[in-house]
């Protein structure tokens, strides 16, 4: 994170606060840039330090996607 914070001229705390974003799943991050994100779903919950889970499904249910199916890819 101290690499990725000094390359990028950021705080370590912000770098830290945005990693975990890289490992959301694909169709979740689809699903945002499409706009069909859960409606009470903010960027602020987005940044705020919780315990996502790896697997793709329980990211889904956690932040109110849990309607849709949630796969890895093939």
């Amino acid at each position: 994170m101290r690499a990725l914070a000094r390359v990028y001229d950021k705080d370590e705390r912000y770098v830290a606060r945005l990693l975990p974003l890289a490992f959301l799943a694909p169709s979740i991050v689809e699903a945002m840039l499409a706009g069909r994100q859960p409606v009470d779903l903010t960027a602020q919950d987005l940044l705020t330090p919780q315990d996502l889970p790896a697997e793709w499904n329980a990211q889904a249910a956690i932040l109110g996607f849990a309607r849709q199916s949630v796969s890895p890819p093939r």
